[in-house]
């Protein structure tokens, strides 16, 4: 939508360094910014690109690692699982995930007091099937029949039959983007067997996201467009089984002109939406603004900021036990920094700039460290591939 200019011009990204007064930008933020500790994702031997990582937590040990997605130089993709110590990877050997040359990672799934990985494998048929696999053992707990080519997944939930499997029906010529996401209910077998109807779904149009809501419950949230006006706004419902009436709740009441981007979070009071209106590069009507609302889409509090004089790219919220934190990265000229809010209880306190980051690349993810410490990952370019730095942001 319109994140993706700014993600092309935004969050110039690459090294961590301390305020200098020899920064090329004078903008005020920089020398307000505090330091934070970055730490390089090293490439194993025979890796080319580290292409994505994501964090994981054995919920038996609380042992923390990440996942990564490497190109091979051999031209095949890998995946291995690193041990994760406040914000450095482990340079040990790391396990090697043998999912198979073409399988591509879904995502994660907790079931049965276990965090599993889903897998999209392919067989010596070349036909799909999806598999949830224990990430330690490496072991497939359950797995589907052949999938047609054109299934797509996105993500899998927990349901109370099983896994919310949420896809896509892909269309020769028609780009991903323009595809409805694809919502069915499957069951999971004692004999390990994940089976579904692939013609009993509902669809979601327009851009959605989507996260479990306990209960075997799935939240989806919506931005739409009205035909009539051309305004957009937000809603969202909460799906309890396919088939049975879901309401969906409109959040706020006034319609807005435009969306830059935008981020759902739970929140200790319901949830929280952190969204960009307005044009941030041209500061044309540009406000941050945040809603903290309950599961029947009320507001219960509003906060909203105007923005000038400095670019704002796609905000992140990282939630918790006790703290939502909303990060904002800002830049100006070349150089850029990550502002933090903290999201309390009818509040939204400052906490300050963190990191001056020279051009090259963007805020890619956040996720909680020790303790209640942010890691934050970004994304930069290194040679002719890409590199990742993970930077730590005291709690």
């Amino acid at each position: 939508m319109f994140r993706s200019n700014l993600l092309i011009l935004a969050i110039f990204l690459s090294s961590c360094i301390s305020f200098k007064p020899d920064t090329k930008s004078k903008w005020a933020p920089l020398g307000q910014a505090q330091s934070v500790d970055c730490e390089l994702v090293k490439l194993q031997p025979g890796d080319l690109e580290l292409t994505d990582l994501h964090e994981f937590t054995d919920e038996k040990t609380k042992v923390k690692s990440v996942l990564t997605k490497t190109r091979k130089r051999n031209g095949l993709t890998g995946y291995s699982l690193r041990k994760l110590s406040g914000n450095e990877v482990s340079s040990d050997q790391p396990q090697t995930l043998s999912w198979g040359r073409k399988a591509r990672y879904i995502g994660q799934i907790y079931i049965e007091n276990t965090t599993y990985v889903v897998v999209e494998s392919i067989d010596k048929d070349n036909f799909k099937r999806l598999e949830i696999r224990d990430l330690q053992s490496n072991v497939v707990k359950y797995s589907s029949s052949r999938l047609p080519y054109s299934f797509y997944t996105k993500a899998l939930y927990p349901s109370k039959k099983g896994v919310w499997i949420l896809f896509k029906s892909r269309v020769s010529r028609v780009s991903d983007d323009d595809l409805p996401v694809k919502i069915i209910d499957g069951t999971l077998s004692d004999k390990g067997e994940i089976a579904f109807n692939q013609k009993s779904y509902l669809a979601m149009k327009g851009e959605s996201k989507f996260f479990g809501f306990g209960h075997g419950r799935l939240a989806v949230f919506s931005l739409k467009k009205s035909k009539n006006t051309k305004k957009m706004g937000f809603s969202y419902n909460i799906i309890d089984q396919i088939g049975s009436e879901s309401t969906e709740y409109a959040v706020g009441e006034e319609p807005i002109d435009r969306v830059e981007s935008w981020a759902i979070s739970k929140h200790r009071d319901g949830l929280v939406l952190a969204f960009l209106s307005g044009d941030t590069l041209i500061w044309d009507n540009a406000k941050l603004n945040i809603l903290v609302f309950d599961q029947q889409g009320d507001v219960l509090w509003r906060k909203e900021f105007s923005i000038e004089g400095e670019h704002v790219g796609e905000p992140v919220l990282v939630s918790g036990a006790t703290k939502t934190r909303l990060l904002l990265p800002k830049w100006l000229d070349s150089e850029s920094t990550i502002h933090l809010l903290e999201v309390g209880r009818a509040e939204v306190v400052d906490k300050g700039y963190h990191g001056v980051f020279r051009e090259g690349t963007f805020l890619y993810k956040g996720f909680l460290g020790d303790g209640d410490d942010l890691n934050l990952v970004f994304r930069f370019p290194k040679g002719f591939s890409k590199g990742h730095k993970i930077c730590e942001i005291e709690g």
